[in-house]
Formats: C-alpha cells, sequence, structure tokens
C-alpha cells in the first residue's frame, strides 16, 4: 500500500488442559499437591466461563484465572479456535473421561466471530 508496510500477524494458544488430578487418588504430598489444586481451580473457572459464553451471560469471569485471561480471544473472542480432547478408554479413567467431554461438550457451543488481522 504505497510506502507502507502491511503487516498481518496471528497468535497461536496451545494448552495442555492435563494435570486435573484427583489429589487423593493420585497420591500427591506437598508442593505437588497445591500445584494440582491450582490446576484444579484454573479449570472450575474455565468451565465457568465456558457456561457463562454458552449461556449468553452478562458478565464472563475471565478475570478470575491466569488461564481464562490468557484464552480470552478464543473463548468467544474474535479468533478460530479448536479444541482437541484426549480421553481414555479405562473404566479407571472414568470420571476423567466424562469431565473432559463435558468440557468438550459445552464448548464445542461457544459461537466466536474470527475477523481478520491486519
Amino acid at each position: 500500500m504505497g510506502d507502507e508496510e502491511l503487516i498481518k500477524c496471528g497468535k497461536l494458544n496451545l494448552v495442555d488442559l492435563a494435570g486435573s488430578e484427583n489429589i487423593f487418588r493420585s497420591g500427591l504430598r506437598d508442593g505437588r499437591a497445591r500445584e494440582a489444586g491450582e490446576i484444579n481451580k484454573s479449570l472450575l473457572t474455565l468451565g465457568r466461563v465456558i457456561n457463562a459464553l454458552v449461556e449468553h451471560s452478562s458478565h464472563i469471569p475471565y478475570r478470575y484465572s491466569e488461564l481464562t485471561r490468557l484464552l480470552r480471544d478464543s473463548l468467544g473472542g474474535k479468533t478460530k479456535t479448536c479444541i482437541s480432547a484426549t480421553i481414555s478408554p479405562s473404566a479407571h479413567s472414568l470420571e476423567e473421561t466424562l469431565s473432559t467431554l463435558d468440557y468438550a461438550y459445552r464448548a464445542k457451543n461457544i459461537k466466536n466471530k474470527p475477523e481478520m488481522n491486519e
């Protein structure tokens, strides 16, 4: 465009939500148990954000977790988003599998409005 340069930029968020551990079943202690607890808090907040977006709530609680603040554009924002849910066929992991499928099903119903960045 004349003398001006056109700059296109994009953003890619790769988030691994693994680690939502049942602390008692996994036998984690001290620092690792605290870390797993913080992961679980972030996942709980993520679930609240997903629910608020699907229900078209007037208040979306992005600010309650660093994870949801980072994913704000991907969660109901102006970006294309792809979610991959990894589950286990093991009966031992049934609770985690059902929770993962629930997150994925609810997140699938979020409607984003992608816009090209320039």
